[in-house]
């Protein structure tokens, strides 16, 4: 989940790739196959374009529908400013199953200035040796017991 705190820069909405799955918060790039740029999930060696600023999922979406509502099949990224972020809750109303989503490696040790990248697997991580890693900012606040889990950082895509 992600809570923008100052925003720098936004990019307007583009077209969401339909065949992956998008959380707000997760990092996103500019699908290069298509014409239209559609923002899609990371992968190794491609360039991080911002974070989703709304879900695009099985869960939820906001981007779904194509009347205009929920943003038409279109998403807003978030390129550069202070966000937090937060582990996505979500709860099937049928069978009351509870899914919970990190954005980033939990085993990672972070610490407030520790440069961030984004992995091949479209999570966060302090691992910049890796290839295929990408650059997605620096941490100001790590997540701990004591913050409830929130990561704050200074997105510079």
């Amino acid at each position: 989940m992600l809570n923008v705190m100052y925003s720098v820069l936004e990019d307007s909405l583009r077209p969401v790739d339909t065949t992956v799955q998008i959380y707000s918060g997760s990092p996103v790039t500019l699908e290069t196959s298509s014409a239209t740029g559609k923002i899609t999930t990371v992968t190794s060696n491609v360039v991080t374009y911002g974070l989703a600023k709304f879900d695009a999922n099985s869960y939820a979406n906001f981007a779904l529908s194509t009347d205009g509502s929920y943003g038409g099949g279109q998403m807003t990224v978030v390129k550069q400013g202070i966000v937090q972020l937060f582990p996505s809750v979500y709860q099937d109303p049928t069978t009351l199953n509870t899914t919970v989503v990190q954005m980033w490696v939990t085993t990672d040790n972070f610490l407030s200035g520790d440069p961030l990248y984004v992995n091949g697997s479209n999570k966060i991580t302090k691992d910049g040796t890796s290839v295929g890693n990408t650059v997605l900012g620096k941490i100001i606040i790590p997540p701990s017991a004591t913050n409830g889990g929130v990561m704050v950082i200074q997105l510079s895509c």
